[in-house]
């Protein structure tokens, strides 16, 4: 005998009218529940709105996986920190001063100024400023004057050199690329006279101001 042998039973609801109506009042319950979680937006608790315009976010909200913006990503101003984007750029300033000195046929660096690279940074942009005063007691000569790296060799901006005092004024800006965290670059206005040297003294000054803007890149 097959167990689907014999009538029809029905536990839960009795073959009687009444029966049936309650199991019609049951389905009609379930679907009311799937029309609301339907139209309901089940992401409100946590502060999530979706409409046709797009969605809206007014909690908190954690990416710990990649991140894909394929459209125009607009954010208020001062929102993200330095520290968030891993410091892109960081800086330094430096300033010297020498006197008593002389100038001579050859280039020499004054008022050497140092910074060292902080960790992490691979290029530099350096922003120097330099001023001399010299006294010159001989026959007007040729000065050139150049702001950058202390050593460099050549360069130079040519200047009449008066008899007495005079000063003299540079601004230069050096790129520098393959740097590396723990170096140290100095920085000087650099001199040079043309024809005749002059010996130094004591009322001979010279300072630099430099700026350093490291990258990492």
């Amino acid at each position: 005998m097959s167990q689907w042998s014999g009538e029809p039973q029905a536990s839960q609801f009795a073959p009687t009218a009444r029966g049936l109506e309650a199991l019609f009042q049951r389905i009609e319950t379930l679907e009311g529940h799937l029309r609301a979680l339907t139209g309901a937006n089940i992401l409100s608790p946590a502060g999530i709105g979706v409409d046709l315009e797009g969605m809206t976010i007014a909690s908190s909200l954690a990416v710990t996986g990649n991140m894909l913006v394929q459209g125009t990503l607009a954010l208020p101003a001062g929102i993200i920190g330095n520290e968030a984007l891993a410091a892109p750029v960081g800086w330094g300033y430096a300033t010297s001063a020498q006197d008593n000195f002389g100038v001579t046929e050859a280039f020499s660096s004054l008022a050497t100024a140092s910074f060292t690279v902080p960790p992490g940074f691979t290029s530099v942009i350096l922003v120097v400023f330099g001023k001399v005063r010299i006294f010159n007691p001989g026959a007007a000569d040729w000065l050139n004057i150049e702001c950058g790296i202390s050593g460099a060799t050549g360069g130079g901006m040519p200047e009449p050199l008066p008899a007495g005092y005079s000063v003299h004024e540079m601004l230069g800006v050096v790129p520098m690329a393959g740097i590396s965290g723990g170096q140290s670059i100095a920085t000087a206005v650099r001199v040079q006279v043309q024809s005749v040297a002059l010996a130094a003294r004591a009322d001979n000054l010279a300072y630099t101001r430099s700026i350093a803007l490291y990258f990492r890149s």
